[in-house]
């Protein structure tokens, strides 16, 4: 990296302006001053439930929770960084400070309801252990996106003061207001669990989701699971070691579903995504693009292998 030990305007030789030389004859302070960005975090969950036993031996579970998630950035580009000096794709006032800010806004509401019922009373056999398990449950995701950039901030202005005072900049726009469709998984499920003597389990899983970000008539996977343990430590005269409280083996055989992937792609999603110009002196930002969609795809649940 060469810098000047005086303030010189920079030159790039050759006329190549690539980021990693937009720096050069600057000194590393200033580069690093005029690169900067702050970003807050917030986080919080509530989480709550309880049972109730209907009748003997059949109890009902519900648990309900709540996740709020907000991230806001700001980020300052000085007139040494490479976004002031290239133009085009970067600013629209060249040579003039500019900065951007980010706000990301996330909400997670999940709803799960199981139903048990343990047949002790049923089996007569003390050595046979049976219980079913049937449950629901809703997970319901919405998120907010928004983005504004601002040139032509008066060449003398800081991180701070560019963050404090936007409105002087010449050129403001804000794209990506994005109200991105609700992400909903709906699931079902149930299992049945079975032990003799408390040392041979076996169990089996049926499981069937429903996901919003696949196409129509792909949105339904299901996923079967089957189990098998042994109960090592009651075998062998090894309830007699004291430092071996519980030793088991188990092996599990299934398939399970990933819905990992952005919401949208499963079809024609509306998605606000305009462009709004303002002049410094208005309080008023007027939107000059329209919503559009993104095209139609066949997403489904991916097949087991």
């Amino acid at each position: 990296m060469l810098y000047t030990p005086i303030p010189l305007k920079a030159q790039i030789e050759g006329g190549d302006d690539l980021e990693e030389n937009s720096s050069d004859a600057v000194m590393p302070t200033v580069a690093v001053s005029d690169s900067d960005r702050k970003r807050e975090r917030t986080n919080w969950t509530a989480n709550g439930g309880f049972t109730w036993e209907i009748v003997d031996d059949l109890s009902l579970k519900v648990e309900a929770g709540m996740e709020e998630y907000r991230q806001e950035t700001n980020s300052f580009y000085g007139v040494t960084t490479y976004y002031s000096k290239v133009g085009g794709s970067g600013s629209t006032v060249p040579g003039t400070p500019s900065t951007n800010y980010n706000d990301v806004t996330r909400r997670r509401v999940r709803n799960t309801n199981t139903l048990s019922y343990d047949f002790r009373k049923l089996i007569s056999n003390d050595n046979h252990h049976l219980n079913v398990l049937l449950g629901q449950e809703y997970i319901i995701t919405e998120q907010r996106t928004f983005n504004t950039w601002v040139d032509g901030l008066p060449d003398f202005y800081t991180a701070e003061q560019a963050w404090a005072f936007m409105g002087a900049g010449s050129n403001a726009s804000s794209s990506n207001m994005n109200y991105a469709a609700d992400d909903i998984l709906l699931s079902y499920f149930g299992r049945i669990n079975y032990d003799f003597k408390g040392k041979y389990m076996l169990s089996a899983t049926m499981r069937g989701d429903g996901s919003s970000k696949f196409s129509k008539g792909q949105k339904w996977g299901y996923f079967p699971s089957v189990a098998a343990s042994w109960r090592l430590s009651d075998e062998w005269g090894m309830k007699d070691l004291r430092w071996l409280d519980n030793l088991k083996t188990r092996y599990s055989f299934g398939t399970a579903g990933n819905n990992n992937i952005p919401t949208g792609m499963g079809g024609l999603t509306p998605t606000l995504r305009g462009r709004h110009e303002a002049a410094a002196s208005s309080t008023a930002i007027r939107p000059t693009g329209r919503p559009t969609a993104t095209a139609p795809a066949r997403v489904s649940w991916p097949m087991p292998t």
